[in-house]
């Protein structure tokens, strides 16, 4: 998967070929944010701005590719039978009674983690 807004560098799918997990994301700077904040999100409890991975500590300090808890999906190649092991629906947006959200792409994660795929970020 490729969002339509998104410029990929020229070898980025064979580079998410090579990585040969269950699921191979892409990373990216946040939209709409003046700070260094990707879309991969590192193990910890929420999705949030604590266990963001910063662009610099992608730049600079990640040997490639890291195993993650999720991040979006604007740039993902997914084993299908990922599908098979995890519930529909697959995508879900979800609201808290705190009012925090969890989009579809982090949902679609979290539960291909739970049910014992691994994510990995080239």
């Amino acid at each position: 998967m490729v969002d339509s807004d998104i410029q990929l560098p020229r070898d980025t799918l064979i580079k998410l070929l090579e990585c040969e997990f269950d699921i191979a994301l892409g990373w990216y700077y946040r939209k709409r944010t003046k700070t260094d904040q990707t879309i991969i999100y590192t193990f910890g409890k929420n999705f949030d701005e604590y266990n963001c991975i910063t662009g610099q500590t992608m730049i600079h300090e990640v040997p490639y590719p890291i195993e993650v808890k999720g991040g979006r999906l604007g740039i993902a190649l997914i084993k299908v039978d990922v599908f098979s092991k995890i519930k529909y629906p697959y995508f879900k947006f979800v609201t808290y009674d705190d009012d925090t959200v969890l989009s579809e792409d982090l949902y679609f994660g979290n539960q291909a983690t739970g049910s014992g795929c691994n994510i990995k970020c080239i």
